[in-house]
């Protein structure tokens, strides 16, 4: 029998960049964890290069640039950093991390569309809610939806980070739905959302309704008809409200809910705040306080652990990556860091009246993560920079065709 040489490394790319992602998760404790994730990363390049009859193309691209004049940027800041083995030490992470990612750029970049890396993160999601689920209980991972006294503890990960990757395996399951048919890897939707609930993160929870609420905005954006495309929007934006209304009453959100309405509380002084808001609220604002001394260059990447260390005691991080990066990179980091994003904002919504659904799906999670990192740090986290390279996969698929439709199909 003869093996189709692309079909079978096709195939096993996608499963390798999945393991990948899933080894992000569920490794990121361990020290050999870097060597898998290289491991990986030259296997889909060698595999790259066999499909395509033993050559391949590297081509240097937007992505690249982007993303190596900001490494670049994180090592120089050593030079005036506060503790300059911190901005190093960010510098070779950041550097494994597009050697990585640059190894993988070149199969993906030749894919019709973003869609199997849209697959790949939603499969990743759901594979690690059964591994979480399969590794504390059942019975645990409920018991922890509960209360906000309750909540769960993953020692393998972050409760945020690992409820943030499965949010967004919903958010893509109900892309797939709203532009394809329903499907019954829907089903595994239920495990994500249980360990969304167990890890009651903030971030988390609202990025299931934000995200189904953007993608239905963005489907009924183009629509020719204004009246009938208005009637839509509403009728989203009304779903949104009556969504977050409802998971306020679920009880397996009872956890997460006490912790929305903590958070809500420190903004508006109504209520009664928990600590970890308020601590978060006094980090942006030593945070910005610094950027206002140090506007230009920061303090240098990685060093806000010595900036709060000095201020309130903690060592740690400013869990605002606006704030980090202002503080740390100054304006020119922020802007080495957030340019390539505005970038593709620019090329998605010059598209948005193509209707093309990869496009809707890649601009969503954009807004998403542009939405999330107000309460989280993410510029040196490996899975954030393969968003960056599929989210360049598309928009540069769009300026080589303006006239893809979402009619093409989705994989399975």
């Amino acid at each position: 029998m003869r093996i189709n040489t692309k079909a079978f490394c096709d195939r096993l790319i996608w499963l390798l960049t999945l393991f990948w992602v899933v080894a992000i998760y569920l490794f990121t404790m361990e020290t050999w964890g870097r060597y898998i994730y290289l491991a990986l990363a030259v296997a889909i390049f060698l595999l790259t290069a066999l499909r395509n009859g033993g050559r391949i193309r590297v081509k240097l691209c937007r992505y690249h640039a982007y993303v190596l004049a900001f490494v670049v940027y994180t090592g120089f800041s050593a030079v005036w950093a506060w503790a300059p083995a911190e901005a190093f030490s960010k510098c070779i992470t950041l550097l494994n991390i597009f050697i990585c990612c640059a190894m993988m750029y070149p199969y993906y970049a030749q894919q019709d569309s973003a869609e199997p890396l849209l697959s790949i993160f939603m499969w990743a999601g759901y594979l690690v809610a059964l591994y979480s689920i399969q590794r504390i209980g059942l019975a645990a991972i409920l018991e922890a939806t509960i209360s906000a006294r309750a909540r769960m503890y993953f020692e393998y990960n972050n409760a945020n980070t690992l409820g943030m990757l499965c949010a967004l395996a919903i958010v893509i399951q109900a892309y797939r739905w709203l532009f394809g048919r329903f499907s019954l890897s829907a089903l595994f939707s239920v495990p994500a959302l249980l360990v969304v609930a167990a890890s009651q993160s903030r971030k988390a929870i609202l990025m299931i309704p934000l995200g189904i609420i953007i993608l239905l905005f963005l489907k009924n954006l183009g629509n020719r008809s204004f009246f009938k495309s208005f009637f839509r929007i509403v009728l989203s934006l009304a779903l949104f409200a009556a969504v977050l209304v409802l998971i306020s009453r679920i009880s397996i959100f009872r956890g997460v809910n006490e912790r929305l309405t903590s958070m809500i509380a420190s903004f508006t002084g109504e209520g009664a705040a928990d600590g970890s808001s308020l601590l978060r609220k006094k980090m942006r604002e030593v945070g910005f306080a610094q950027f206002l001394k140090t506007p230009i260059f920061g303090i240098g990447i990685g060093c806000s652990d010595v900036l709060l260390q000095h201020t309130i005691n903690r060592s740690t991080y400013l869990h605002n990556n606006y704030i980090e990066l202002l503080a740390c990179g100054g304006i020119v980091g922020t802007a080495l860091y957030y340019v390539p994003r505005l970038a593709l904002l620019r090329d998605f919504w010059r598209s948005r009246f193509l209707q093309n659904r990869q496009t809707i799906a890649c601009l969503t999670i954009l807004l998403l993560y542009l939405i999330m990192d107000y309460g989280e740090v993410s510029y040196s986290e490996k899975v954030y920079y393969l968003y960056l390279l599929m989210l360049f996969v598309q928009a540069d698929k769009l300026r080589e065709s303006k006239h893809q439709t979402w009619e093409d199909g989705t994989d399975e």
